[in-house]
Formats: C-alpha cells, structure tokens, sequence
C-alpha cells in the first residue's frame, strides 16, 4: 500500500450545444419532483483521487486515455476546474462534493485503478484510486438549507459530505474531500482485574467467572499491574 500523497483528477462535461450534464440534469429533476425544489441548473464533476508514483506524462495520459473522453468532457490534474472561468463561467450559488467513507466499495474507483495498472503496469502495482462527484447550483433559492440539501445527495451511513456555500464559492474556496484512509488502530496495554474473595484474574473485556460460572456484577473487582 503507498503512503504517497493523492493526486486529484476531476472532470467535467463540456457545455457543448446539445450535450446535456446527465448527472446534474438528474439532480435537478429529482429535487424539483421529490421536494418541489427550483434550481436553474445543477452541474457535476467527477473527480479521482489517485495515490501511486506518477509524474506530468503520466497526468496527461490520466485524462487523455483513462478518466476523460476530450470529445466531450474536459479533465485536469491537480486544480480546481472550478477555477477556470472558460468552463465554468458563472460562480455556483453552492457547491456540495460526495465520497464513500473509509472501507467502502467503490465500483468506480476499482475500474480506476484496472485502467491504471494497465497504462502503467509498474508505477500503478501499489496504486490506489477513490472516487468524488461534486454538484454545482446555480439559481438556487436564498433560503435553502446547505446541509439538508447535501443530506438529499448522500448516504450519511457510507458517504462523506463537503459544502461550499455561495460566499464560499465567490471567494474560490472549493470543496475537498481528502483520500478515505482506514483509521488506525491503536492497541493499549492490557489491563487486569481480580475478585477481592477469589483468585480469578481475567482480561478487561473477558466474561467474568467465578468457579467457573459467570458472575452477577464486577463490582467487587480490583485492578492490577499483569
């Protein structure tokens, strides 16, 4: 597993005539038929987080041959698309971005990571690839509530949530979700407890007994040193 820092790939659709962002064109509709919510327009980037040993030649073939078709989307590495006015050419009103939590199964990410091993057999061998969707409002009712509003984008039980709201996008202070790493586990010293009538030691999270059967209360343990 590498401890490398992430590199970030997003992409976009290009606002080309014709060519509809399927995913925030889906947005839009579900809030305005689920919750009779108004929105102008709702756009979407994808974004990759991407943890191996890659370099400048390797960005490029990243977006040109794996995470982006320049047909018709546009992709960067290591920026924030959201700061290029030729793209996006009106600040959002919010911006919300969704990420699984750490040890759940993302379908994208995995597919990710089998592109990259075969562009880059050697460099991708200890790769890792976790996968972001972030929303753009645009026309976006004033009273709207940010966090009910990323609470109707995502599952809480598996998936994460940042919000920018409209002074935040004004200002280029853009959502970031940071790789979803496992926690780590810290184990303490083991601790003891005896029964003051009996000689029984046993483990802090072990059942209790006494001649062998379990005991009705621990209140009469005493800790000591193993």
């Amino acid at each position: 597993m590498t401890t490398s820092q992430a590199e970030r790939v997003e992409v976009t659709p290009k606002p080309l005539s014709g060519l509809k962002d399927t995913r925030g064109e889906s947005i839009r509709r579900q809030l305005s038929s689920d919750h009779g919510l108004e929105i102008t327009e709702v756009r979407s980037i994808t974004g990759y987080l991407v943890k191996g040993n890659f370099n400048e030649t390797h960005h490029e073939k990243m977006i040109s041959d794996l995470f982006c078709d320049p047909i018709i989307e546009y992709g960067v590495v290591n920026q924030h698309i959201l700061n290029d006015s030729n793209i996006f050419s009106q600040k959002p009103d919010a911006a919300i971005q969704i990420g699984f939590k750490p040890g759940v199964t993302d379908n994208a990410a995995q597919a990710g990571l089998d592109g990259l091993k075969t562009l880059f057999p050697s460099e991708a061998e200890e790769a890792e690839v976790s996968t972001t969707m972030t929303y753009t409002f645009y026309g976006l009712p004033e009273d709207v509530d940010y966090q009910w509003l990323a609470n109707q984008l995502h599952n809480p039980m598996i998936e994460r949530a940042v919000i920018s709201d409209k002074s935040s996008c004004a200002n280029n202070q853009w959502p970031s979700l940071d790789f979803p790493e496992p926690p780590v586990n810290i184990f303490g010293k083991p601790r003891m407890f005896y029964f003051k009538s009996g000689t029984t030691f046993t483990s802090e999270f072990s059942i209790i007994t006494r001649n062998g059967h379990p005991c009705p209360s621990s209140g009469n343990l005493e800790e000591v040193s193993p």
